[in-house]
């Protein structure tokens, strides 16, 4: 994790990595959005709406649970294709759940926004921080699974 936050904290990531991820962020977001009828547009990480707007920053990416996931399931030991299988799935899940995030924020800011704050700062932080931990507990059984019957 400290290899992770000098990265994350570098000019390169700031500049190049960062604005790519916030843009698959917010227009994806949008596409979604837009499924459900609410006509968003997004830009330079701003999801945009005839009724309000939100902007995605760091932080607003799940990039800290991700790099969280990966750690875990790094310091575990298994077979690094067990591995690598494990982190490209439980970063897509956790992608997918910070898009349901993004949405889930939406939605508050444009129906329910005495609530947004709380969501946006507590329960969805603590939420998936607890689905990267689950996500590595179960790799780290099925893992253990397989080793249990490979010796029997």
């Amino acid at each position: 994790m400290a290899m992770f936050y000098v990265f994350w904290q570098s000019g390169f990531y700031t500049n190049y990595i960062h604005p790519i991820i916030i843009k698959w962020n917010s227009f994806l977001s949008s596409l979604i959005l837009n499924l459900f009828g609410q006509n968003t547009t997004s830009e330079f990480g701003i999801i945009h709406s005839p009724q309000v707007s939100i902007s995605i920053s760091r932080g607003c990416d799940a990039i800290e649970a991700m790099a969280l996931f990966v750690s875990m399931t790094l310091a575990f030991p298994m077979k690094w294709k067990n591995k690598l299988i494990g982190i490209a799935f439980g970063i897509a899940l956790l992608f997918i759940i910070n898009l349901i995030r993004i949405v889930s924020l939406f939605f508050s800011m444009l129906y329910q926004p005495k609530i947004f704050d709380v969501l946006h700062a507590q329960f969805w932080p603590v939420l998936i921080i607890i689905i990267s931990t689950i996500l590595w507990l179960i790799i780290m059984r099925t893992q253990k699974r397989q080793v249990e019957e490979v010796k029997k």
